[in-house]
Order: structure tokens, then sequence, then C-alpha cells
């Protein structure tokens, strides 16, 4: 009787404990059907209590799977995704060559069959002029793009530091104490994945990132702009040379 007591009790507790955490509601349904249980068994004639138990059954399922859908919440802080972008300084002077280059980035963003759009050249020669001017007309909203993210990625960016400019960039937290490179692109594809069309311009690129280890959808409507010194850095994306 003893050892049953005290079962119960660390069950109560447990109980308690589950209750305090996001699953508090699932605790509550279940709670709920047991005692629906020992109404059918008192009195299995019950027939609204068959309703309700299969109403709660169903119920449950539906949680559990929102919180599935949601597995990352803990971690995860969005803010207002209702529209993403910055206008950037543009320089003083534009030549016809740099607006000729940004027209060109421009009709490539309009072709649904691009993705990747790749603007090598050597140091000095304007890319980061070219894509800027890219930026600011993408903010008029001629093309219809929900997010549009500008990264400035650093010499040495290992994936994870270039995960945390795209949240930043897009006023998400992900986490930065968490260095799970693999749950952290979870986290971004997510994000840029149920929010629609968007374009990430990553300008000073360096070296070649996996797009999936980083958290870059390959789909969904996205469009990949990079600025880069080496044409061999990135080779399967339409290419404009400065």
């Amino acid at each position: 009787m003893v050892r049953k007591k005290t079962l119960n009790q660390e069950s109560n507790q447990s109980c308690v404990r589950e209750r305090k955490s996001r699953k508090k509601f699932i605790c509550g349904l279940k709670m709920s059907k047991g005692l629906i249980g020992k109404l059918l068994i008192s009195n299995p004639k019950l027939e609204v209590a068959v309703f309700f138990s299969r109403v709660f059954l169903k119920k449950e399922e539906e949680v559990e799977e929102l919180l599935e859908k949601r597995r990352f919440s803990d971690d995860l802080v969005v803010n207002d995704l209702s529209w993403i972008g910055q206008v950037l300084p543009t320089p003083s002077l534009v030549v016809e060559t740099i607006k000729h280059k940004k027209n060109e980035i421009m009709q490539h963003l309009r072709n649904d069959e691009v993705q990747k759009i790749g603007v090598y050249g050597m140091p000095g020669v304007e890319k980061t002029s070219v894509v800027t001017l890219v930026n600011n007309e993408l903010l008029k909203g001629e093309i219809q793009f929900k997010i549009i993210v500008w990264v400035t990625v650093a010499r040495k960016s290992g994936v994870i530091e270039l995960q945390n400019k795209i949240a930043k960039a897009m006023n998400v937290n992900i986490s930065e104490d968490d260095e799970d490179e693999t749950l952290r692109a979870g986290m971004l594809s997510e994000i840029l994945s149920e929010n629609g069309r968007f374009v990430l311009i990553l300008d000073d690129e360096r070296e070649r990132f996996s797009l999936e280890n980083v958290g870059i959808p390959e789909s969904f409507g996205g469009k990949l702009v990079l600025t880069y010194l080496d044409h061999w850095i990135y080779v399967d994306e339409w290419i404009v040379k400065l």
C-alpha cells in the first residue's frame, strides 16, 4: 500500500512538472481521458462520454502534430517577417557599365528558372556597387519578393558565422550559443521556405559553402546573388562578369 501511494505521488509530481512544460495541454487531455474512461467502466451506456473521448483523442493528436511542426520553438525566436529589407547607400556616381550590369542581374531575377546568380571580378570593379543597386531596386517592389536579405561575408566566415549573419539580417534569433550547424540550418531553411519568395545577397564570398549546410533552400521561389573574386567558386549558376 505504501509503495502504491509512493508511485501515485511520483506520478502526480511528474504530471505537475509536465504541466509546466510546453506539453501541459496534452497532460490535461490525458487526465480528462482517464476520467472519461472511468465513467465508461461504471456506466457503458454513456454515449456522450464515448463521443467526447474520441474528441479528446483527436485533439491530442492535433496538438502533438503541432508541437512536432514547431520543434524548433525553444531555440527559434521569430519577429515580424511580414516584410524584410534594408535600403543601402548608393555610390554618388554610377557609370553606365554599372547600370547595365544591374539591369542584367534584374533580368535574371525575373526569370523563374534562375535561382543563383554569380557576380565576379577583380577587386575595385564595383561588384558591391552593382548588387547594392540591385538590392535597392528590389525594394521598390517591381519584382515581388517578401524577404530581401543583404549579408557582407567576412573573409574567413565559417558556416555558423554565416548562419548568424543571415538570421540577424532577417531579425531572427536562432540561438547563437548552439553550435549544432545542422539544427541551425534546419531553422533557417524553415523560415525561408515558410515565408515564400526571397532574395539572399551574399557580398564578397571567398569560399564555397554547401547551401544545404547553411540552411538556404534550393526551391520555394528563392534567389541567391553572390559576389566573389574567383569565378571557380560557383560554376552552376548564371555568371555576370565585371
